[in-house]
C-alpha cells in the first residue's frame, strides 16, 4: 500500500502497464486519470487501468492500495 503522508511517495506520473492495474483508495481521496480522463476516487472506491496510460495524484493525504494483475 502507499501513505501520501510518507514523504516518499509522491502519486505516480503517468505510465503505462503492460498488466491491468487496480487501485483501492483506503483513506482520503485521489485524483485518478486514466487515458486522458480525470476522475476523484474517495474510501472504498476502485480504479482499472491497463495498456492505457495512467497516473494517480493525492489532493489530500490517504492511504491506497494498488495491485498489478500479472497473468
Amino acid at each position: 500500500s502507499y501513505d501520501s503522508d510518507d514523504s516518499t511517495w509522491q502519486g505516480l506520473t503517468e505510465h503505462t502497464s503492460p498488466f491491468d492495474a487496480v487501485v483501492l483508495v483506503l483513506e482520503g481521496s485521489l485524483t485518478v486519470t486514466i487515458g486522458g480522463y480525470q476522475s476523484s476516487q474517495t474510501r472504498d472506491d476502485r480504479g482499472h487501468a491497463g495498456h492505457m496510460p495512467h497516473a494517480l495524484e493525492a489532493p489530500e493525504p490517504c492511504r491506497i492500495l494498488r495491485d498489478l494483475a500479472v497473468p
